[in-house]
């Protein structure tokens, strides 16, 4: 059994970044990632004037993550495919529930996170891309 996990740290930035890691100093290039092996246990964080203690568990649902230590904005992109004799009715209730609320883990529970806005863009987008692009 592994003693240690690996996650992706990202800078999504148009500058490089520099943080740290227990004492380590780590650079990530803009709109790059790195990834990054943390044994179990506790560790330290920092970026900028910021610092996060934080403990490095197994998982218990699935081996990857994400740190965003610039606490950038990220969206979230899913495509549905359909044949073409689905009904309009039937294309709306299969991505009502995709659009509504994304899957997270938080202290280890898999939970769903409500979205507090309504993504009537993106369902437009999934939808009816010519008119997007029309609007744009």
């Amino acid at each position: 059994m592994s003693s240690s996990i690996d996650r992706m740290i990202d800078n999504p930035t148009v500058n490089e970044i520099k943080i740290t890691i227990d004492r380590k100093e780590l650079t990530i290039l803009a709109k790059l990632s790195v990834n990054y092996t943390f044994e179990y246990g506790k560790h330290t964080l920092s970026y900028g004037d910021q610092s996060l203690n934080f403990i490095v568990k197994p998982s218990i649902s699935n081996t990857s993550g994400l740190i965003n230590p610039t606490q950038s904005n990220y969206y979230l992109f899913t495509t549905f495919y359909t044949t073409a004799n689905v009904s309009d009715e039937a294309y709306d209730k299969l991505i009502s529930s995709h659009f509504n609320s994304v899957p997270v883990v938080i202290n280890g529970e898999n939970k769903r996170l409500n979205f507090l806005l309504k993504l009537l863009m993106v369902c437009l987008l999934c939808k009816y891309p010519k008119l997007i692009t029309q609007l744009t």
